[in-house]
């Protein structure tokens, strides 16, 4: 395995990691009135975009890692979903 190949497993570790503590915050307090939908919105389309891309190149970290972005970003949009007040007319 070539220090590339590590960093890029390490990279993607790492990564995955990031958005868990967000997903956990605003399931267990059940307030995301602070959460931007539009950061986690960009996110699913930069990981959708950067998914296929990686299968195309064979880059199996980055597709791991990329499923994953996809992954947690549907879930803290659905968390914003079903926890943010709904604004009343």
């Amino acid at each position: 395995m070539q220090i590339t190949e590590i960093l890029s497993w390490i990279g993607t570790a790492t990564g995955i990691v990031v958005s868990i503590p967000q997903i956990i915050k605003s399931y267990r307090t059940k307030d995301v009135q602070d959460v931007s939908a539009l950061t986690y919105i960009l996110l699913l389309i930069t990981g959708v975009c950067y998914f296929f891309r990686s299968i195309f190149i064979h880059e199996i970290p980055f597709v791991f890692y990329y499923s994953f972005v996809i992954l947690t970003s549907c879930v803290q949009l659905a968390l914003i979903y079903k926890y943010r007040p709904k604004k009343r007319i």
